[in-house]
């Protein structure tokens, strides 16, 4: 389908975490990112340089979803 336009068609291939059965790995994915950012809140130091270019390309990828008609 055009996932940009207004026709939309197949399966997405997306996968979402499923609350009930994945809340420990959520829990610890989440405290990983709170312990990483309080740690080193500009992701600055040289052993958070991969993901922080990660984010950097990923918000240049980023879609406007507002102005989708």
């Amino acid at each position: 389908g055009d996932i940009q336009g207004t026709q939309q068609s197949g399966v997405m291939e997306l996968r979402l975490a499923n609350l009930a059965k994945d809340v420990a790995i959520l829990q610890a994915a989440r405290d990983t990112v709170q312990e990483l950012l309080t740690e080193d809140p500009e992701l600055s130091s040289e052993k958070n340089a991969l993901l922080k270019f990660h984010f950097e390309k990923k918000k240049k990828q980023r879609t406007d979803w507002s102005k989708i008609s």
